[in-house]
């Protein structure tokens, strides 16, 4: 688990880097990155929804990135983590049922 997070917020970091000129450090995308994903599992909703995006866009707003940075920065890590993991899932599933 600790290897995926340092991961995700590396992917983070690189990300945000590209689409902004901000420079954040790797420790704060990847503490903001855990971080978030901490308060979306104690929000005891399925993936963390909405609470794992909102919290990353205040920690990513509070290290000086602007609101549409921090916006585009979440979105996009979410699909590249979770969203895709869940879509290769249903996949793997869908593939599984037609065997049998």
């Amino acid at each position: 688990g600790i290897l995926s997070w340092i991961f995700e917020g590396m992917s983070l970091w690189i990300l945000v880097r590209e689409i902004s000129n901000f420079k954040i450090s790797l420790l704060g995308s990847t503490i903001a990155h855990t971080l978030a994903g901490i308060i979306g599992v104690f929000s005891m909703i399925p993936g963390g929804l909405g609470t794992t995006e909102f919290s990353l866009v205040n920690f990513l707003y509070f290290q000086g990135l602007s609101i549409d940075v921090a916006s585009s920065s979440t979105i996009i890590i979410r699909l590249m983590t979770i969203w895709f993991a869940t879509f290769l899932g249903f996949i793997a599933l869908s593939i599984n049922r037609l065997k049998n």
